[in-house]
């Protein structure tokens, strides 16, 4: 919004307000871990989101994302912690928790746990007709579930064992 929703925030800021969180485990299976959505009228939420993401992620593993939208929300996020002149009393935390997941090419900077683009890798590795030369994820998932038995009966399997009634994928 070009009108801050918050007190220090700049026009345009980001909010972050949403996550969910899946792992993949050894043997593939794909499991909804957390999530976190904050509706409270007139909090701001971005240290609160961070919170919650630390806690979810922990400090083990590959943190995947489509597209730089989750390194450049968190970075902004970064930002908005550092210039606050009444920061959380957790700043220091929330701070080297971002630092260590995100990048930021204008100072080549690049966290020990920088988070992996998914998306980049589909664009250099994943062709397939159906995503019209596309790399958005609502065209690259479709195809790629349409395009392989095993994920498209793996897909299917956990639909089956978690109760969901699966028609098609929708995005």
């Amino acid at each position: 919004m070009a009108i801050p929703f918050f007190d220090g925030q700049r026009p345009y800021a980001n909010i972050a307000f949403q996550f969910s969180h899946h792992t993949v485990q050894a043997d593939g299976r794909i499991e909804h871990k957390s999530q976190f959505l904050s509706a409270a009228p007139g909090v701001n939420p971005n240290s609160e989101f961070v919170r919650r993401l630390d806690a979810a992620l922990g400090s083990v593993g590959t943190v995947f994302m489509w597209s730089p939208h989750e390194n450049t929300t968190l970075n902004a996020v970064l930002d908005e912690l550092l210039q606050d002149s009444n920061p959380p009393t957790d700043a220091e935390r929330l701070t080297e928790f971002i630092l260590g997941l995100t990048s930021k090419k204008e100072d080549g900077r690049v966290g020990q746990r920088s988070m992996v683009d998914l998306c980049r890798l589909a664009e250099k590795t994943f062709f397939h007709p159906a995503t019209k030369a596309s790399c958005s994820i609502k065209k690259v998932l479709p195809a790629v579930m349409q395009s392989s038995d095993y994920l498209n009966g793996s897909f299917q399997a956990t639909c089956r064992m978690s109760g969901l009634t699966v028609s098609g994928l929708l995005i």
